[in-house]
């Protein structure tokens, strides 16, 4: 136990007030309620008096729960309004354990939540923060997820229009026209008045592949032009695989002035040159777009073809290289035996009024190969097939044989097939060779094809017993035409 002098116990606390100063402190005697000390008012009071009674309770807070848990020695919280003050005032009471005592703070609403108003001033303030920044990373990740899904759009786009292409070129070796139809495929993409394939030979547009819409204006580029000399630049940067964009009034486009020039002679306003390379890197052609309603970025749609159409030139190459092979004779360029057996279904089919067939047959050709060499006979050949294509055209007349040939005349007059006769031989006579010639034609509703190459064949054999029988005399009389007509040459 101590003795001490109440009067001194509030000089203890005086520079050790919580919430720096702004609190009331209290020390109640439980038992009878009388403030022991007060650092709040001028004079001590009573607890149990009910001087307090006319304060306003905070919902769930009561006075007497407080004045029992004092007299008992409890702790607790009681919350009340102050009239003057006109906001709450928050009490913590606990014993201290000296006698029935109790220890009281009671501090105001405004000063209990001063630090909790600044945690949650700073709470707000970065959860603004936070707030902005999630804001503004789902936007970016909106706009990029955006552009993402363009870009895939876009890449559809472009596969659907590859592919189409692809489909639509598929044959081209077959049907040459599908490589127009193509490129019209490219222009409607495009949206451009034309799209041209120039293919390149020795820095010359060799072969012109063109779509063109009925509005355009441009200038048709001709085979046989120098493109890569006028077009320097832009050749150079197609060489190195890279294409070409260019509009009007681009100062960017990198076109030299004298190609800006050629272009406006050309009336082109717009441009979209892509390179068509072969397996090599080597420049084959030129894929070109012209005058483009709308403004592209790239050239992608243009350079995801440039394959595609590569690939068509090099398969209707092959493919024409092959078919020539089985169906052109290499010696002359005539139809050979292969296109004439596949001929004459079609000329038995055939509707006509009157159909001739001329057998001819080079005399003497084995005696020339002997005596001069094949090299003789071989000419003597192709001069043969140039005279009979002079006379009765080329997609008629086939080479069957080594030294025989077979024309077709359809619908033709028979004064006028004898003066073609006349002519053919007097060509071939006047350049020191010979032929045997054996015609017959027939007239509808006759359809026997059968018997009409055997009458040719079998006059053309009749004319040439005739030759060799009176070879050393050039003027002399001849039946060309067996079971149709006779003709005096």
């Amino acid at each position: 136990y101590g003795f001490m002098n109440l009067d001194w116990l509030p000089t203890l606390f005086e520079n050790d007030t919580p919430y720096d100063g702004n609190s009331q402190l209290y020390l109640v005697d439980g038992d009878s309620g009388d403030f022991i000390m007060d650092m709040w008012h001028d004079t001590l009071g009573n607890l149990y008096d009910g001087s307090m009674g006319t304060r306003i309770t905070k919902p769930g807070y009561d006075l007497e729960t407080m004045i029992d848990d004092i007299a008992n020695g409890r702790s607790g919280y009681y919350i009340f309004k102050s009239r003057t003050a006109g906001e709450y005032f928050y009490t913590r009471y606990q014993p201290v354990g000296i006698n029935n005592w109790s220890i009281q703070l009671t501090v105001l609403e405004s000063v209990a939540f001063a630090a909790f108003r600044e945690i949650i001033r700073i709470i707000m303030t970065l959860g603004g923060v936070v707030t902005t920044i999630t804001v503004a990373y789902i936007f970016i990740a909106l706009v990029q997820h955006q552009r993402r899904l363009h870009q895939k759009q876009l890449q559809i786009r472009q596969t659907t229009f590859m592919f189409e292409v692809q489909q639509i070129l598929f044959d081209a070796h077959e049907k040459p026209e599908m490589m127009v139809k193509a490129l019209e495929r490219a222009a409607q993409t495009l949206e451009a008045e034309g799209v041209l394939l120039l293919s390149l030979y020795d820095n010359l547009v060799h072969k012109v592949t063109a779509w063109r819409s009925d509005d355009a204006v441009f200038l048709d580029v001709n085979g046989g032009e120098n493109l890569v000399a006028d077009f320097l630049h832009s050749t150079k940067r197609l060489v190195e695989n890279h294409s070409v964009l260019f509009y009007e009034n681009d100062i960017t486009s990198g076109l030299t002035q004298n190609e800006l020039e050629l272009m406006r002679l050309r009336n082109v306003h717009s441009i979209m040159l892509t390179p068509v390379l072969d397996a090599e890197g080597k420049l084959q052609g030129i894929l070109c777009a012209v005058n483009l309603r709308k403004k592209w970025r790239t050239c992608s749609y243009l350079e995801c073809v440039a394959h595609s159409f590569m690939m068509a030139m090099r398969n209707i190459e092959s493919y024409q290289l092959i078919h020539n092979m089985g169906t052109i004779d290499v010696l002359t360029g005539l139809n050979n035996r292969n296109s004439y057996e596949v001929a004459i279904q079609r000329y038995a089919n055939l509707r006509y009024n009157r159909l001739h067939c001329i057998y001819i047959d080079a005399n003497g050709l084995h005696e020339l190969n002997d005596q001069q060499g094949h090299k003789a006979g071989d000419e003597m050949l192709r001069f043969l097939a140039n005279c009979i294509c002079s006379v009765f055209g080329h997609e008629h007349t086939y080479r069957i044989g080594g030294d025989e040939f077979v024309s077709f005349a359809i619908d033709a007059d028979v004064d006028d097939i004898t003066a073609r006769l006349v002519s053919l031989r007097r060509q071939v006579e006047n350049n020191g060779y010979y032929i045997s010639i054996g015609a017959a034609y027939q007239q509808y509703p006759e359809h026997s094809l059968e018997r009409l190459l055997a009458q040719a064949e079998a006059a053309m054999y009749q004319d040439k017993r005739r030759f060799y029988k009176t070879h050393d005399r050039r003027n002399r009389q001849r039946n060309v035409f067996n079971n149709g007509g006779n003709i005096s040459l």
